[in-house]
């Protein structure tokens, strides 16, 4: 079972996946808008990516958030899965837009 608060499983298993994609930290670091000192501290297991951050190295990396070891209870479902995902990695903007998308469907119940 995946613990969140588990600095040096994150940061081993995401410096893992960076190097199986050929990746520097610089060059991941660029990708997600961190810096390479922030990544490096991450993969240390000195501190945890904050969850934004976080979604957008998996996005990055290509990998789900079951693969990196992610399991929340009773989501068994993809599609919940990559919802929650789009919505960390969105801006205000959407956020605002799916929160009223969301609302009206309610309402239509």
């Amino acid at each position: 079972m995946f613990i969140y608060e588990d600095k040096i499983f994150i940061g081993k298993k995401i410096k893992q996946l960076r190097i199986n994609a050929n990746l520097s930290q610089l060059q991941l670091s660029e990708q997600i808008g961190m810096t390479e000192k922030n990544l490096s501290n991450i993969e240390r297991g000195l501190q945890i990516p904050a969850l934004n951050n976080f979604l957008r190295l998996l996005d990055v990396l290509n990998v789900s958030l079951s693969e990196f070891g992610v399991n929340f209870k009773n989501i068994e479902n993809s599609d919940r899965e990559e919802l929650i995902k789009q919505i960390y990695l969105s801006d205000n903007k959407e956020i605002s837009a799916y929160l009223t998308i969301i609302k009206t469907i309610k309402n239509l119940k």
